[in-house]
């Protein structure tokens, strides 16, 4: 019988590898043949580093054929079962605590809410409220005075057919007249324009030592619309400037002396301008009838400006003419405007 007695470390200090070396020793007698000289039987590796637990082993396994099993251990599903369960209860008794605190009907229950730090609503009486409700019926939309502009506008007739009063106006053109054609049907021929029934027979006149028949129509140009910011401003200085200009034309067509052109006549044309710029804010309908306002009194303003340096009737006439186009473009705006109502 052999017995392990111990190990015999042996250490060289030269490059030799590191082999431990065992020794036994004989204890009572055997019956077996004795033997040869026993070689000491050497170990590859340390017997300490040898002894492992079953956790330190590694099961090689493939995830369709495994080598090696593992048991299952089921507690982990009891302690989550039981941690379920757990917030479940909790949960559930918080709840009704939450619950009875704000809900109770008890009157001895908590007053607070989560709304208690609100201010309570007001109570209002039928009465009241029916009072509100006449208020809000009686809100109307804001609306405005469209400045009025008095003209007494020269007619020539009216025409069904677009190409004969195109023809009829181009040739009062040639001879130097003034002649402007409406744009829907029936197409009205228009020859002149003044502020006022006088100044409007007088331009009769003229054109009667010419041999055209000629007849005054009246208009009062006004009515109300939605309020739209600075525009009234704007039509009041356009209507200063053509009260000016129809005074100038009519003045230098029934005297041929030099007509007074005012001094502050392009100042004012620059001021319509620049308020007129503010047209781009507004609809389609209403920004087309101011830039036909804008192009009259250029037109007018241009032919002033001619006429002071060189006095002709014919520019007269053209005076006439853009104011014409102001008048039609008035006109215009007033309906655009009360489509907006």
């Amino acid at each position: 019988m052999e017995v392990n007695i111990g190990t015999k470390v042996q250490r060289k200090t030269n490059k030799e590898t590191f082999q431990p070396k065992v020794q036994t020793k004989k204890i009572g007698k055997s019956n077996e043949p004795p033997k040869s000289k026993i070689k000491p039987r050497i170990i590859p590796f340390p017997l300490e580093d040898m002894v492992s637990t079953q956790s330190d082993v590694i099961d090689w396994s493939s995830p369709g054929k495994p080598f090696g099993s593992q048991k299952k251990d089921k507690r982990p599903f009891v302690h989550l079962f039981i941690s379920i369960a757990g917030a479940l209860l909790v949960g559930t008794v918080m709840g009704f605590s939450v619950l009875t605190l704000f809900f109770s009907d008890h009157p001895n229950a908590n007053s607070n809410t989560i709304d208690a730090h609100l201010p309570a609503p007001s109570e209002k009486t039928p009465a009241a409220n029916k009072q509100i409700d006449q208020k809000s019926a009686t809100i109307k939309p804001t609306s405005m005075n469209i400045p009025a502009l008095h003209v007494s506008v020269l007619q020539a007739g009216n025409y069904q057919s677009k190409s004969s009063a195109t023809a009829v106006a181009k040739k009062y053109r040639t001879k130097g007249f003034a002649a402007v054609m409406s744009d829907q049907a029936p197409y009205r021929i228009y020859l002149g324009v003044a502020a006022n029934k006088k100044d409007a027979q007088k331009l009769t006149k003229r054109y009667a030592e010419k041999g055209i028949t000629v007849y005054i129509k009246e208009q009062s140009l006004s009515g109300k619309a939605p309020e739209i910011a600075d525009l009234i401003q704007t039509l009041k200085i356009g209507n200063q400037l053509f009260t000016q200009l129809q005074a100038i034309s009519v003045a230098s067509i029934t005297n041929p002396e030099k007509a007074q052109i005012p001094a502050n006549l392009k100042a004012k044309q620059q001021a319509f301008m620049k308020a007129n710029q503010k047209s781009n804010a507004y609809s389609n309908e209403i920004r087309a009838a101011m830039i036909e306002l804008a192009r009259g009194l250029d037109q007018a303003v241009q032919g002033a400006d001619e006429l002071s340096k060189h006095q002709s009737t014919a520019f007269a006439w053209f005076v006439q003419e853009g104011l014409v186009r102001y008048t039609t473009g008035y006109e215009q705006l007033i309906y655009a405007l009360s489509q907006k109502r």
